[in-house]
């Protein structure tokens, strides 16, 4: 009788232990196929939701397009918003090849956004902090007409990275720091004569070669290939004084003396620093020219060695004669 009750005992363990099994196995497949379903789900969701949209302003103005006349650059305001009730991810970049003589970029200022790399920036959902970026977006178009550059803008999910598209391209950071030289050089707006192999000069009827130095407005001349120096011209006029009364040299002149004078009542004088700014050991060709071409000192030009000179024929030649801004500060 208990040979009985212990094999009826052991053969219900048995039994509870099989379901048991049998249950957890069956609730570890359950449980899959319904993580299987749930992501599936969710992918099915971002599909839907994958179809979003953006707002781009430029200048306040719904447009993709930035136009700037010929011979002129030009700062753009452009605001990039998420106009979805959802965080999304998205990209800025214009498209297409530039033309020869045009150039796109970005200025990197206080209060404003860097744009995003290539795998795009999260912007917030509409209407919360963070749904929208500002850029300042600079153009710069050297060339006789004008010109227009179409932006393209990307959109997908948060947690996806983008691509450009084949002909989409980042815009490069404008840097508007560095030396004079740097400076000058690297600003497209710029066009540079390298005829001269110990100077290179700035041409054209409106480069941007201002600088502003001790109260006063300058341009940019030309760049000593040597010692990277850069000669400027003042943008106004300085004096009204006598040049001399018995002679039209420059060396030993009234007008000399002025400019050299380190006194509070001459020019160099006046300048901020100029121990710091001014290569005070230049040397200037001060003979008379003609047809634009500069007598070296062997053919008996007249060399000069000071801080502050004047220009000659031949610098106003290579900076473009009549086609250059020079004319204009001569009128």
């Amino acid at each position: 009788m208990k040979k009985i009750l212990l094999e009826t005992s052991f053969s219900k363990i048995y039994m509870i232990i099989m379901v048991i099994i049998t249950l957890l196995i069956l609730g570890g497949y359950f449980s899959y196929a319904m993580f299987t379903v749930t992501k599936e789900k969710e992918n099915a969701i971002s599909i839907v939701t994958g179809n979003l949209t953006y707002k781009l302003l430029v200048d306040d103005k719904e447009t993709n397009t930035l136009t700037v006349p010929s011979n002129s650059r030009k700062d753009f305001i452009v605001t990039l918003s998420n106009p979805n009730n959802r965080v999304g991810r998205f990209n800025f970049y214009y498209e297409g090849s530039l033309p020869e003589g045009v150039d796109i970029g970005y200025i990197e200022k206080e209060g404003v956004n860097t744009p995003p790399s290539s795998t795009g920036i999260n912007l917030e959902k509409v209407d919360t902090t963070g749904s929208s970026n500002t850029y300042i977006v600079r153009v710069s178009n050297t060339t006789e007409s004008e010109i227009s550059i179409e932006l393209g803008v990307s959109v997908g999910l948060d947690y996806n990275d983008l691509d450009l598209p084949s002909d989409g391209h980042l815009l490069r950071k404008i840097t508007s720091t560095g030396t004079v030289k740097e400076v000058i050089e690297d600003d497209i707006m710029n066009r540079l004569n390298y005829d001269d192999s110990e100077q290179t000069f700035v041409t054209g009827s409106n480069p941007n070669n201002y600088i502003w130095y001790s109260g006063k407005l300058w341009r940019a001349v030309s760049i000593d290939t040597s010692d990277n120096f850069v000669k400027l011209v003042t943008q106004w006029n300085i004096s009204t004084i006598s040049y001399d009364n018995n002679s039209t040299n420059f060396e030993d002149s009234y007008m000399e003396s002025w400019l050299n004078d380190t006194t509070v009542d001459g020019f160099l004088g006046n300048l901020r620093s100029p121990e710091k700014f001014i290569k005070l050991d230049s040397k200037w060709n001060a003979s008379m020219v003609s047809d634009g071409k500069l007598p070296s000192e062997e053919e008996g030009g007249t060399i000069v060695e000071d801080a502050v000179g004047l220009l000659n024929l031949y610098e106003y030649t290579m900076s473009g004669s009549s086609e250059s801004y020079l004319l204009i500060l001569t009128l």
